[in-house]
């Protein structure tokens, strides 16, 4: 008698993921200004994503955020900028090597799609074994606009695409977590 055994390990990575927006009014950040509050650090996530709206000087707001979160032991895995509008994804240390097919794509929803003030900028990427994606979108505000945001919504969720095979849309991740500024 031939008795195959199989064997399989089950890992369980239980993953605190900070979202987090935040309007820089075009502003850049005042030197020695303590972001460690709007980061939550304290509860010690191991992804962190910050969505930007009105940003201005993206260069300045990378470099402090950079500094600030590679002092506490979170690296950058992917950064998408379109007008005014940023997303930046960090990890912690330990799960880089966990971390791989990082895309980045970006959805115009302004005057109908031809300018960049409205829409969206997503992250996504396969840690450990799942799909996941980020999107930070900047729509149109007040009560009255909420045909104008479903309208931007969908074609977000039409026009992003990804050339992971294994969630080529947004809906075909198994996580996808939605910023809203």
């Amino acid at each position: 008698q031939l008795i195959i055994a199989l064997y399989f390990v089950l890992i369980i990575v239980v993953m605190k993921v900070l979202v987090t927006t935040y309007n820089a009014a075009a502003k850049v950040p005042i030197k020695g200004e303590d972001l460690t509050p709007l980061l939550a650090l304290d509860q010690n996530p191991d992804i962190i994503s910050m969505g930007f709206e009105e940003i201005g000087d993206s260069d300045a707001w990378e470099d402090e955020v950079d500094k600030l979160l590679e002092n506490h032991g979170y690296y950058r895995v992917k950064l998408e900028t379109m007008w005014a509008i940023q997303i930046v994804v960090f990890a912690k240390k330990q799960h880089l090597p966990f971390i791989s097919h990082i895309e980045s794509v970006e959805t115009k929803t302004g005057m109908g799609g031809l300018t960049a003030n409205k829409g969206a900028t997503t992250i996504r990427f396969r840690l450990y074994d799942r799909t996941v994606a980020i999107v930070n979108s900047h729509l149109a505000a007040h009560k009255d606009e909420v045909s104008a945001r479903n309208t931007d919504y969908w074609s977000i969720m039409r026009d992003q695409e990804f050339r992971d095979t294994a969630a080529k849309n947004l809906c075909d991740h198994d996580f996808l977590i939605w910023q809203v500024i």
